[in-house]
């Protein structure tokens, strides 16, 4: 049984924007003291069973602020779905999930459904974890489209979904009591020694039946720890554009993440023509963006969904490769004739010189933005890059006071696109009704995917240009880790340490 992982915080209540963080030195320094917890003596080759986590921090999946907790919930929760590593959807604490119309699913929960102190999970208990979940900033967007669920379990989604509406019930399901929030996940917290240990109450019985928790947040020490034999791994989501440093007897595995990082167009003239826009998409390297930009933390986007789901697979979409010749074909189309010098023939318009907004504290953003730029002045397109900070470049952003942005969101496990459509959404800037319309299309069922794919690429003022990459880095010797990007910990419960 897989287990899934708990959505990041987003910037703007729903929404992560651009990652914008300040990158730190990731190099330990020599003096650094070593992390808490028991050390290994010289004799000791073997790896701790331990994980990372923040103990000033709580484990409850609807309060935990730091990345590290919000990690650990896979193990120690569960939703009535699952997103696997294809991000197709399996059932969970669910023993069957029907939709029996566009707008209705019907649970029936497993008879063997239990949290960790052996009690059995009611739809009291399912209803109480919505509510939690849709006051939550970190699952506020998976839950969007879920109405109502009552007591017969009977599911009412707001708008019509026939593509993944399944996915939309992976939130954690727990319950609160005054000391301690249960779930029904592989694991349950031990808080008077700091670990995780088996929950006797689950149908699964993991290999490792114990995880110790080293109170270690800052990535520095969590290098220092995994060199020393005192964790087991640690994970990065790259959001803070620190490349993991791979030495000694560790390696890394990486796993595309549902974060997409894009190009946002203005919604003004000549930049809202979909002429213009696939000219944009055309003069870009995707490829050398990935791997130069984001120091090969990327995989490229064509389209707006992740070519790990299925379905997306038979998607065409733009080219990872430039093709200066396309670009300047289009932008004929709209009276402009670039010669190869970059100038324009007599009586020609001119090319705009449009700036690119660009949040100043992501590191990997801003590399990516001035690639962006060098790739567009080869198409003729002069290109001022504008790095802003955070507050500024969100305002701007949200005012539509902007050429052309760099953006980033992190998607919800059902890959639905709802962060570009919801009114609060700061990536909603500029999308058309029309687009709006034939996303609700595709969601009811009416039109296919590959037709959404081309209404997306012709009318929303979006640019798909990555995917991000996350990475666990671990001992050599660690054997069982199968990340899916929902998951970091996934495997976990049969590693070989």
């Amino acid at each position: 049984m897989k287990l899934h992982r708990l959505l990041a915080l987003a910037l703007c209540g729903c929404l992560l924007m651009s990652g914008c963080q300040k990158a730190d030195d990731d190099t330990p320094s020599p003096d650094s003291p070593a992390p808490s917890g028991p050390s290994a003596s010289p004799d000791e080759t073997h790896t701790r069973a331990a994980l990372c986590y923040s103990a000033a921090d709580t484990l409850d999946p609807y309060q935990a602020q730091t990345r590290v907790n919000r990690e650990l919930t896979p193990l120690l929760y569960e939703g009535l779905t699952n997103a696997e590593k294809d991000w197709t959807v399996t059932n969970e604490l669910a023993a069957s999930v029907e939709q029996t119309d566009p707008t209705h699913l019907q649970v029936t929960l497993r008879q063997d459904a239990k949290f960790s102190d052996g009690s059995a999970v009611t739809p009291a208990d399912i209803i109480a974890s919505l509510k939690l979940a849709k006051a939550s900033g970190a699952y506020e967007e998976l839950v969007a489209n879920i109405r109502s669920i009552d007591k017969k379990l009977l599911v009412t989604l707001a708008t019509a979904d026939t593509v993944n509406p399944q996915a939309a019930l992976s939130f954690p399901i727990v319950r609160r009591e005054k000391t301690a929030v249960l779930g029904t996940g592989l694991y349950m917290s031990d808080t008077e020694t700091d670990a995780l240990i088996a929950n006797p109450h689950h149908p699964v019985k993991p290999t490792t039946t114990r995880w110790e928790l080293a109170d270690i947040t800052e990535r520095k020490d969590m290098r220092y720890a995994l060199s020393a034999g005192n964790i087991a791994l640690y994970t990065t989501d790259l959001t803070d554009s620190q490349t993991p440093a791979i030495s000694g007897d560790v390696r890394q595995e990486t796993v595309t993440l549902n974060h997409l990082i894009y190009l946002g167009v203005s919604a003004k003239q000549p930049y809202a023509a979909a002429e213009f826009r696939a000219g944009l998409s055309a003069a870009l390297d995707r490829t050398t963006l990935c791997s130069n930009g984001f120091a090969g933390y990327a995989t490229p986007a064509t389209t707006p969904f992740i070519p790990t789901w299925k379905p997306s697979a038979a998607l065409s979409g733009a080219s990872v490769s430039e093709n200066i010749e396309q670009t300047i074909e289009k932008w004929k189309v709209l009276g402009y004739n670039n010669l190869d010098n970059g100038s324009t023939s007599a009586g020609q318009k001119e090319l705009p010189q449009p700036e690119l907004l660009v949040c100043k504290d992501n590191a990997f953003h801003v590399s990516a933005a001035n690639l962006i730029a060098d790739q567009l002045g080869r198409a003729g397109l002069t290109v001022t890059v504008k790095a802003e900070k955070e507050s500024d470049y969100r305002a701007r952003v949200q005012s539509g006071r902007f050429d052309l942005y760099l953006g980033e969101i992190r998607l919800a496990n059902d890959n639905n696109l709802r962060p570009w459509l919801t009114a609060y959404g700061i990536a909603s800037a500029g999308v058309p009704t029309e687009a709006k319309t034939a996303y609700s299309a595709y969601l009811a069922g009416e039109t296919s995917l590959a037709d959404f794919n081309l209404a997306f690429t012709e009318s929303w003022p979006f640019i798909p240009l990555a995917w991000r990459v996350g990475a666990v880095i671990c001992a050599s010797s660690l054997q069982g880790l199968s990340l899916s990007g929902s998951d970091f910990y996934n495997g976990i419960q049969h590693l070989v340490l």
